[in-house]
């Protein structure tokens, strides 16, 4: 009679289809909270387009909110600040800041790959003159995640494009434009965001 050879798998083995199982489980959870909370900030913002905001320096020194005392900027809008005076103004895609805030910009990459452009001018370049733009994910309703920053400076650049590689992120972005101001004296001009292949 032969004796049947002794189970050399080790114990720790025996574990590891139970722990694949819940890690696969875990991921896949985690997938579902990430749609779900893009999908509930999908309803925040238009389908088709842009939503654009201001708020001016002055209102978010005041206010404990941003998002509740930022301005809502529809095609042909001016809004006026506290003075009286044009603080920004769209007309078509184009947009001029004329009071120190900043402009947000929330839109939508349908795909990976693609790039970022934003046109932009300085309408009477001053020394001074500068926006600070900045590029981020919207994570989820609550928050978004920076990936860029970069300062444009009147004094090197009176006028460009500004371009950013968003890599291979898509879904819903926040571009932030904060004008100071002597930029804003002289008016600061910024076109809508393009979402180009290369």
């Amino acid at each position: 009679m032969i004796d049947s050879a002794p189970n050399d798998t080790p114990r720790g083995s025996r574990w590891l289809p139970a722990a694949v199982v819940s890690l696969f489980a875990l991921v896949f959870f985690a997938d579902l909270v990430v749609v779900a909370l893009y999908g509930n900030y999908r309803n925040l913002v238009e389908e088709n387009g842009v939503e654009i905001g201001f708020l001016p320096a002055s209102v978010a020194a005041e206010s404990s909110n941003d998002e509740d005392a930022e301005r809502r900027l529809a095609e042909g809008d001016v809004i006026t600040a506290s003075d009286g005076r044009v603080a920004v103004e769209r007309s078509g895609d184009r947009i001029v800041v004329r009071a120190p805030g900043t402009l947000t910009m929330r839109f939508r990459a349908p795909d990976a790959g693609l790039f970022l452009e934003l046109g932009y001018r300085f309408l009477r370049p001053d020394q001074r003159a500068q926006c600070e733009v900045s590029v981020a994910r919207v994570a989820s309703s609550y928050g978004v995640d920076v990936v860029r920053r970069k300062k444009l400076v009147a004094s090197k650049r009176s006028q460009g494009r500004f371009r950013h590689n968003l890599a291979d992120h898509a879904g819903w972005f926040e571009l932030r434009l904060r004008v100071n101001q002597p930029a804003s004296q002289g008016g600061f001009e910024v076109g809508l965001p393009q979402l180009v292949d290369d």
